[in-house]
Order: structure tokens, then C-alpha cells, then sequence
């Protein structure tokens, strides 16, 4: 793929791989056969990103051109657009029961999307600049964040009410899990 992969995500029965690529193309991988059954011009350029719901039916995407884009797993219909953001988006993350997606950004946003409605739920700002990762609890009741000035926040999806703020790392926080327990 141009300028290589930047994001990939597995379906829940781990038959489906999801790639996103530099150049904004989607690529579903059957993992049986190691074989493309569909590509999508998914964004324009850069960094796109992706993440699969926990029924495996949606996909959504985001890049370089602030927009989130939730798509249709088996066709690759494009179901719709989020907007929201105002610099790249960097990471995403479904809730456990596919109700809600969360994007962070370059903007120093987390966005809670309703994914029936595409409405924007919940806008939760950073202490940083740029929030590089993002990812739901088990329960679907926090959210943890990783920031590019080092800190991870966990967040209330309840009521948006900053949990927690974690110190200690000298650099960019890229990643971020929760104990499945």
C-alpha cells in the first residue's frame, strides 16, 4: 500500500482484518485466505485510521481530512459522515454494545458519536493538544485517553466528567487498554 498501513482492526471472530492505509484507502482482509474482498477509497489522503464494531457490521474510519466515516462491513456502503473535528483524527474505538464511537484528534478532542444518529453526544476536551488514542472500557462506562504531551484521562461516558488524570510518561501516550476484568 502507498505510504504503508496506519491503522488495522480485526472483526470479532477473527475471520476479517481491516487496513487502513496512508494513501485513505480501506482494505477488508479474509484472513482464511489472506485475500482483499474489498477496498474503499475511505478519505482522501493521510493517516486514515479504522475500527470494526464489536458485531462486526460497522466499520468506521478517519484521517488526515477530519472526518469520521462510518460504513456498511459486509457491502462497504458508506452509512455516514461525522463531522467534527477541526485536525486530523488520530484514533477511534466502538463501545462495547456498537452504540457509540469515539474519535480523538489533533485538536485536542474526543468526540462520543451516536452511531444510529451520526449525532455528536459528547465533546470531552484535553489538557493536550493533540489526544492520539482512545479506547472504551469493558463495561462501555469509561474512556481512556492518551495524549501527545504525555498524560492519559479517564473520562465518565455517563456524564463526560473527568475521572482521572495519569502523569509519568516523557512522551507521546500512543496507546492505551483497559483490563478486560
Amino acid at each position: 500500500p502507498a505510504g504503508g498501513v496506519t491503522g488495522l482492526a480485526f472483526g470479532p471472530d477473527g475471520n476479517l482484518l481491516a487496513s487502513a492505509t496512508a494513501d485513505g484507502k480501506l482494505r477488508l482482509w479474509s484472513v482464511r485466505d489472506g485475500k482483499v474482498t474489498r477496498e474503499i477509497a475511505a478519505h482522501e489522503r493521510g493517516q486514515t485510521r479504522v475500527a470494526i464494531s464489536s458485531d462486526g457490521r460497522l466499520l468506521a474510519t478517519a484521517g488526515s481530512d477530519r472526518m469520521v466515516r462510518l460504513w456498511d462491513a459486509g457491502s462497504g456502503k458508506k452509512l455516514r459522515e461525522l463531522e467534527g473535528h477541526t485536525r486530523a483524527v488520530r484514533s477511534l474505538s466502538f463501545g462495547p454494545k456498537g452504540k457509540l464511537v469515539a474519535s480523538a484528534g489533533r485538536d485536542g478532542l474526543v468526540k462520543l458519536w451516536d452511531v444510529k444518529t451520526g449525532e455528536a453526544k459528547m465533546t470531552l476536551r484535553s489538557r493536550a493538544n493533540s489526544v492520539d488514542r482512545v479506547e472504551f472500557s469493558a463495561e462501555g462506562d469509561k474512556l481512556a485517553s492518551g495524549a501527545a504531551n504525555g498524560s492519559v484521562h479517564v473520562w465518565s461516558v455517563t456524564d463526560g466528567k473527568l475521572l482521572r488524570t495519569l502523569h509519568g510518561h516523557s512522551g507521546a501516550v500512543r496507546a492505551v487498554s483497559f483490563s478486560p476484568d
